[in-house]
């Protein structure tokens, strides 16, 4: 309540949040995942705000260590459909903005990024990051 305190008297809107990786194609059980996802939607709502950034999945977690993730579109496509359709059933609905990561396994870029379009549920979108967009296409390569 205190953040969205401070942003209303700053005259601060907040669009989006971004609060967790690596949800969809993650082998942990997409029921906890989804409970993680309500917990931020709870948050949101608090907040103020109508959308939960979900970032594509990369090798590599917070922690460091490497994470083990399936790449099957259709798996993806489903996970992705869940979260968004939990987004759909909250008061008011929170819209669920997919965002493709430079360093992604998977979705490493906005055209790839389009693979969302088979979930094919209202509030499932594109966050389009130009760091991510530029870092892939105009980055060199490490050794």
């Amino acid at each position: 309540m205190r953040i969205s305190s401070l942003c209303g008297r700053a005259n601060i809107d907040i669009f989006a949040i971004r609060p967790f990786e690596n949800v969809e194609g993650e082998l942990t059980p997409l029921e906890s995942r989804l409970q993680k996802a309500q917990e931020w939607m709870d948050i949101v709502r608090v907040i103020g705000c109508t959308t939960l950034q979900v970032p594509g999945t990369f090798p590599q977690g917070v922690d460091g260590h490497k994470k083990y993730i399936v790449g099957d579109e259709n798996v993806i496509v489903a996970e992705l459909r869940a979260f968004a359709e939990l987004g759909s059933r909250q008061h008011p609905p929170i819209d669920i903005a997919s965002e493709a990561l430079s360093s992604g396994l998977h979705v490493a870029d906005w055209e790839e990024s389009l693979w969302v379009n088979p979930v094919n549920t209202p509030n499932l979108g594109l966050y389009i990051n130009t760091y991510h967009v530029l870092g892939r296409v105009c980055s060199e390569p490490r050794d």
